[in-house]
């Protein structure tokens, strides 16, 4: 789960509330609140959106529009096409017509008083879907998480915004912590072995030059 800072909004069609928000943003240099900081066993990891990591789930898939990620309160469904999603230069846009329930009307109500600003949305990449690297930021040693095509399963508003710079030192939940660093791990010992085998080809190469 991830969160974002860019406000989600109530507007009026056709005399109807419709909710309005960006899931998420794509990463941009330009702006810290775009990367998601998280703490591991190899230190900082940095993660990033890349754009097209939404673009699969346009269409493939079933995502729920969800308050604070609560299966109790849902407030539309992409298959019933009371959840609309489409992607732009920021990064993943949603529309939510929300229901003529309790819980819908609670959410028109805390969205118009300005109770609820952020919004969220639940992940995980698909396979090959996340790439890693080393990178040096401020002087200090990170990794950098790049995910590149990611399967949705919930996006919506949420009470606490959290994505960004500003989370440094948010560590992920157990098992997804778990999961990433054993993705690093592979990809540590998959760059280990090509260094080893590219040493090996130029140490060959140069046994040939001295024959």
């Amino acid at each position: 789960r991830r969160s974002t800072s860019l406000e989600v909004r109530m507007e009026e069609r056709d005399g109807k509330p419709v909710i309005v928000g960006y899931a998420a943003r794509y990463f941009d240099p330009a702006t810290p609140g775009t990367e998601y900081v998280m703490k591991s066993k190899y230190g900082d990891i940095h993660e990033r959106i890349s754009k097209g990591a939404f673009d699969r789930a346009l269409t493939d898939g079933d995502v729920v529009g969800l308050f604070n990620h609560d299966t109790n309160q849902v407030l539309g469904r992409q298959s019933a096409n009371t959840l609309r999603m489409s992607v732009d230069g920021l990064g993943l846009r949603y529309e939510i017509d929300p229901p003529d329930t309790a819980s819908g009307r609670d959410m028109v109500a805390l969205l118009k008083r300005g109770d609820v600003k952020g919004s969220s949305f639940s992940f995980k990449p698909r396979t090959g879907g996340e790439n890693y690297r080393d990178a040096e930021i401020n002087s200090k040693e990170v990794t950098i998480r790049e995910l590149t095509d990611v399967a949705l399963y919930d996006v919506g508003p949420v009470v606490f915004p959290a994505y960004g710079a500003a989370s440094s030192g948010v560590r992920a939940e157990s098992q997804e912590m778990r999961d990433i660093e054993a993705s690093i791990e592979a990809w540590r010992a998959s760059k280990v072995t090509r260094s080893s085998v590219a040493a090996a080809r130029a140490r060959i190469m140069e046994i040939d030059v001295d024959m």
